[in-house]
């Protein structure tokens, strides 16, 4: 998976490149069926004046749709560890509907094609 990341005040280092595609790298060998080399997943983190990073996630799926996430934190690193779980719950969702039918594809084309629009995944968490 090719991960693209875009900082906005903020100067992306090698530290947290290293950190979000280690992150990748783990999804990506854990859903290797459903992850593709060919993916494009867009982290983007920006810094906002109250000392908080809002992380976003876009991840280019089959079919032109996509997962996405949004964490915000007071610490970058523990922002970017976060975004495996809301990640993990949508592809694990994936998992288990792919086991119904042929393939994820298949499903994600059958939703099109009744719902007549994009299929958009969305896992953005709220806070309670």
């Amino acid at each position: 998976m090719q991960v693209i990341i875009h900082g906005k005040n903020i100067s992306i280092t090698s530290q947290i490149k290293n950190a979000v595609n280690r992150n990748f790298n783990y999804l990506q060998e854990k859903y290797s069926k459903y992850l593709k080399e060919d993916m494009i997943a867009k982290v983007g983190i920006e810094k906002n004046g109250n000392h908080t990073y809002h992380i976003s996630v876009h991840i280019q799926l089959l079919n032109n749709n996509f997962l996405q996430c949004l964490i915000e934190n007071h610490d970058l690193y523990i922002g970017i560890n976060q975004l495996l779980v809301p990640l993990e719950k949508q592809l694990s969702r994936l998992k288990t509907i792919a086991s119904s039918t042929e393939s994820v594809s298949e499903f994600i084309t059958k939703e099109i094609l009744d719902d007549n629009s994009k299929v958009i995944i969305d896992v953005t968490e709220e806070d309670n």
